[in-house]
């Protein structure tokens, strides 16, 4: 049997948020009590049991990934405006004197991965880290929804106190992972775009130097 391995994507993009998933809407909807209770139960399961929660949890962030992607699009496109527009803003910022004033981040990257494949680690990390932020920012949002209809069907007050506590604490850390997943994404922009800048621009003006050079000594 092949082994299986599992990328950076695959782990911080749907893994992780996905067995968080599991664990906030099963603390939403009562199947756990407490914390306490949730490290028991982890505590007591098998292997079999861990690997099945794993696979089920990655298929969980598999899904629900698709749908945070828009959830975040939503926000950080009508309060920050489009991402595009935004890094390269930032990027000629940095580097007036350069030509690229649009770019599709796809060409990009498949240009630095023809190029320089190993600038691509740092800005799959920034990706990956991106994704956990987003996908993990849609988990807490999913728990306040689930929290506070709980709440409304079973109505009691020990409910209630718990929701004024658990659900705006929950938004509220949503909202900051997606400024952050924000934050990652336009980092490996601008990785991949100072990437290409510096093979293209900045490598035709060092061949440049470099023929004047060779040019003045043979003369």
């Amino acid at each position: 049997m092949n082994q299986i391995r599992l990328g950076l994507f695959d782990i911080f993009g749907y893994l992780i948020p996905g067995v968080a998933h599991l664990i906030l809407i099963s603390l939403a909807l009562g199947f756990i009590g407490s914390i306490p209770q949730l490290i028991m139960i982890i505590y007591a399961l098998s292997l079999n049991a861990v690997l099945a929660y794993a696979f089920l949890g990655y298929v969980i962030g598999f899904i629900f990934e698709g749908i945070a992607i828009r959830y975040v699009s939503i926000i950080l496109d009508n309060i920050l405006g489009r991402l595009n527009d935004r890094v390269i803003k930032q990027f000629r910022s940095f580097h007036p004197e350069s030509k690229i004033k649009s770019y599709d981040i796809n060409m990009i990257y498949a240009y630095s991965d023809v190029n320089l494949s190993t600038s691509l680690e740092k800005a799959d990390t920034f990706f990956a880290m991106g994704s956990l932020a987003r996908n993990l920012s849609f988990a807490f949002l999913v728990f306040a929804i689930l929290t506070i209809v709980r709440a409304i069907i079973q109505w009691n007050i020990t409910n209630w106190f718990y929701v004024c506590l658990a659900a705006p604490s929950a938004i509220v850390l949503s909202v900051y992972l997606v400024f952050q997943a924000d934050r990652f994404r336009k980092s490996s922009h601008i990785h991949l775009l100072n990437t290409y800048y510096v093979i293209t621009e900045k490598g035709e003006n060092m061949k440049r130097i470099r023929h004047i050079r060779k040019t003045s000594k043979d003369e």
